[in-house]
């Protein structure tokens, strides 16, 4: 197993080069021990294969001078990383610049910019600390859309507004298809970066860790969101036992009348995980203390009706921040699946939007399991596509995520068309075009290490 070391004045850039390498077979050690070192903010000469991650400064800027490197205006120029034989991952920086030796078209391939210094250091092209740092921070601080503020300020629930105003409102009409799901995946592009540097340096492949011995795992996973889907949730399971599959029910504590005998059986099985009190849209606006109390009220009506610790939690409308990280982790939980990797119109900033992984990572001291498929809402409510397009472009999807060896997470609503009675044979579909992949592996959301 490779060991890699880090050297930077900034403990900070280890925690975001372990974050970046965690779906690879690496361990972490001292420099003077390691066999490949990973420098950031630094020049420092370690006598050993080096990837050197540019930075701002001033010794930096010195160094590029003296090595005649061009310094390019990063802002609408692309990066195409190469993540598989099939695949190339497109990232377009937000830093102010990247440094290569040739830029010939508005796509720069890596290959052109593969900047070997010597046989044994590679300069990365841009900051790839930057980058990810100033992708956490829109995951973290998402910026909230007025008619998000609006329909979820109302003196009622959002859900009792009008339906042909709440349909007009979120509606997608200027969304025309889904964009070529490669190209939204910009933070995984910065790991592929990464391991290209290293791959350079050592003159050897980095291994991707497995899923028991399988490429890639599948996560099927349900929110509750009213007392109709309660009624259905059942349907689902039962079909999805015939293929021995375990699946998570997100449940809402005071949405609608929970029935105990229901949640029993969907967490024999299965899993049982808290999806808020109200599906009102207003978690994101609370202060830290009014959140962390309905988590812990959530996790403790769920807990005393399904006899079982509850450790994960979705919320409502997908709603994520750095304030709800923080208390989910004071409340007690363990994962976190509410940060979708793309969909085409979230609904709290009403555009495209997503976290651009296919892999857990660690929020603020929470395991975060993103919805690495656009869910049933924005498949069909936003995009309109019928519940067979549906399907046929979530495993248009899975084929990559497994090429990447990520996890798949279903987000399927037993209240949407996809589990209405004419929809049935459809989900039944795609629950046989999964578990006939032999290179699968489908776990519970519980189950998933970072």
């Amino acid at each position: 197993m490779i060991k890699i070391g880090v050297i930077s004045p900034n403990d900070a850039a280890e925690g975001v080069v372990r974050q970046l390498l965690s779906p690879w077979l690496v361990t972490f050690s001292k420099p003077d021990i390691a066999d490949v070192i990973v420098t950031y903010g630094t020049l420092k000469e370690s006598g050993k294969p080096t990837v050197m991650i540019p930075s701002e400064t001033i010794e930096f800027h010195k160094w590029f001078k003296e090595n005649k490197l061009q310094v390019i205006e990063a802002w609408g120029k692309k990066i195409k990383v190469p993540a598989t034989e099939t695949i190339k991952l497109t990232l377009t920086p937000k830093t102010k610049h990247f440094y290569c030796k040739f830029n010939h078209t508005k796509i720069v391939d890596m290959e052109s910019l593969a900047m070997q210094e010597d046989d044994t250091t590679f300069l990365l092209p841009l900051d790839i600390i930057e980058e990810y740092n100033l992708k956490l921070i829109q995951t973290l601080d998402p910026q909230v859309s007025l008619t998000y503020r609006f329909l979820t300020g109302l003196p009622i629930p959002y859900t009792l507004a009008p339906s042909k105003l709440r349909s007009f409102l979120f509606s997608a009409r200027k969304v025309k298809h889904v964009d070529s799901y490669i190209d939204c995946l910009d933070l995984d592009a910065l790991r592929y970066l990464l391991v290209l540097g290293i791959e350079k340096a050592i003159g050897e492949p980095l291994q991707r860790k497995t899923w028991k011995g399988h490429k890639y795992a599948c996560l099927i996973t349900h929110d509750v969101d009213s007392q109709e889907g309660l009624s259905r949730a059942l349907v689902l399971k039962r079909i999805e036992e015939r293929y021995d599959i375990q699946s998570a029910w997100f449940i809402p504590t005071e949405q609608y009348k929970l029935d105990s005998g229901v949640l029993l059986k969907l967490a024999n099985h299965g899993e049982v995980g808290a999806h808020g009190t109200r599906h009102d849209g207003k978690l994101m606006g609370l202060s830290r203390e009014r959140i962390v109390r309905r988590l812990v009220e959530a996790k403790r009506v769920l807990e005393s009706i399904v006899g079982r610790v509850i450790v994960g939690f979705r919320a409502p409308l997908l709603q994520h921040s750095r304030v709800i990280f923080e208390s989910l982790l004071e409340a007690g939980y363990v994962y976190d699946s509410s940060v979708p990797s793309w969909e085409p119109r979230h609904p709290s900033c009403m555009k495209p939007y997503g976290i651009g992984t296919v892999y857990p990572l660690n929020l603020s001291g929470v395991l975060e399991v993103p919805v690495s498929v656009p869910q049933d809402h924005q498949m069909i409510q936003i995009l309109g596509l019928s519940a067979k397009q549906t399907v046929e472009k979530w495993l248009e999807i899975k084929e990559t995520i497994k090429e990447l060896g990520g996890v798949c997470t279903f987000l399927v609503h037993p209240d949407y068309k996809l589990a209405s009675q004419e929809s049935l044979g459809v989900y039944e579909e795609l629950l046989s075009a999964l578990t006939s992949d032999h290179q699968v592996r489908i776990v519970l959301l519980k189950e998933i290490n970072g």
